[in-house]
């Protein structure tokens, strides 16, 4: 027998996974999958406890339809949902920007889209995973967000020292403070107050 803290997970992995604001289930339907994925049996009135907890805390983002008042005067829900963090079209939106990067590789791009793509449930189907670049793919060094991190650690501290380069295999040392990283027409600039 699973614990409770046990089953709420399980709970929300289902909501989370399965549903959207299109796609719903119902009390019986989330017992069916606890029982065939997790090998766990939750009674009818311990479920229904446990989706109302989950949505009454509002920390879940757990929607649901409320179908009736009960004799007891409870309220009876149905038609479970969660609320996921990006919307299927700002997921498409996403995976278009990652489509018109020129930085990365197309393995990269596909490996980037699969996970944009988790962010959704699984109704959600991403498009372009197999697309190249309309933009083609700049050879540059695969150490493209390797970079990123650093950039935006730099910024995170308000500025950093950059080596560059120059004549006769010396190197000029530079303290930039780094205001915000930005992409124009296919391009990362800096911008600093240096």
């Amino acid at each position: 027998m699973a614990s409770k803290k046990a089953v709420l997970v399980y709970i929300l992995e289902i909501l989370k996974s399965e549903t959207d604001a299109n796609h719903t289930l119902s009390q019986e339907e989330i017992r069916s999958i606890l029982a065939e994925r997790y090998e766990v049996s939750v009674d009818r009135k311990t479920l229904g406890r446990h989706l109302n907890d989950l949505y009454e805390s509002g920390d879940f983002g757990i929607q649901c339809e409320e179908s009736a008042v009960g004799a007891d005067g409870t309220i009876r829900r149905t038609d479970f949902y969660m609320i996921h963090t990006f919307e299927d079209s700002e997921l498409r939106l996403l995976i278009d920007g990652v489509l018109a990067s020129r930085h990365i590789t197309a393995s990269q791009r596909k490996d980037l889209i699969s996970r944009v793509a988790k962010l959704g449930s699984s109704h959600f189907k991403p498009h372009g995973i197999d697309i190249e670049s309309a933009t083609g793919y700049l050879h540059r060094s695969q150490d493209l967000f390797l970079n990123i991190d650093l950039i935006e650690e730099a910024i995170q501290k308000g500025g950093e020292k950059f080596r560059w380069p120059i004549a006769n295999l010396t190197w000029i040392s530079v303290y930039i403070s780094i205001l915000v990283q930005t992409t124009r027409n296919g391009n990362m600039y800096l911008i600093h107050s240096n």
